[in-house]
């Protein structure tokens, strides 16, 4: 039982970041679908990696790596038993928790950004969960996902006007 148990952590996980797969992000989201009203108690995050592109061309893929790993990393720490961190792409994380977790994973993302690790780190973050008004009676768990998604493209387009120098040349 343990080897099957074991078999199916590592067939869930993302191998570089520790964090869960994309795989087993879809799964969540359906089960989230079909069950409207676990939703109302939802609160997630999207992340992205800013300057990666930089990083990669100026730094070396090792860096780039090493940002996306760093990233996952301070999502599993802010997030804790709280939530799920899953890598659903390249450089982008989503958090789903059902509680509050703006406030640990801002103080992770400053903590962590204060490091000089020899390349420029930061990561744009959004933030959405259950809004009446908006989601109505009977939320859909992707409506809550894109207006985090939208409020971290906001986040990033602020960050990228702060560092033009790293901007995607």
């Amino acid at each position: 039982a343990v080897k099957t148990n074991r078999a199916l952590m590592s067939a869930a996980l993302d191998a570089m970041t520790q964090t869960l797969n994309r795989n087993t992000y879809e799964q969540k989201i359906n089960i989230l679908k079909d069950e409207p009203e676990m939703c109302k108690g939802m609160y997630i995050a999207v992340c992205d990696v800013n300057f990666l592109k930089f990083v990669n061309d100026n730094y070396g893929h090792e860096m780039g790596d090493e940002a996306i790993t760093r990233c996952g990393a301070l999502l599993l720490k802010a997030v804790g038993k709280k939530g799920l961190v899953y890598r659903t792409g390249g450089d982008e994380f989503v958090c789903i928790s059902n509680t509050p977790i703006k406030k640990e994973i801002t103080q992770q993302l400053a903590i962590e950004s204060q490091k000089y690790q020899g390349y420029p780190f930061s990561v744009a973050v959004g933030f959405a969960s259950y809004n009446e008004s908006l989601d109505g009676i009977c939320p859909d768990i992707r409506a809550i996902v894109k207006r985090a998604d939208t409020d971290m493209y906001l986040n990033k387009e602020s960050i990228k006007k702060k560092y033009p120098e790293f901007a995607r040349k």
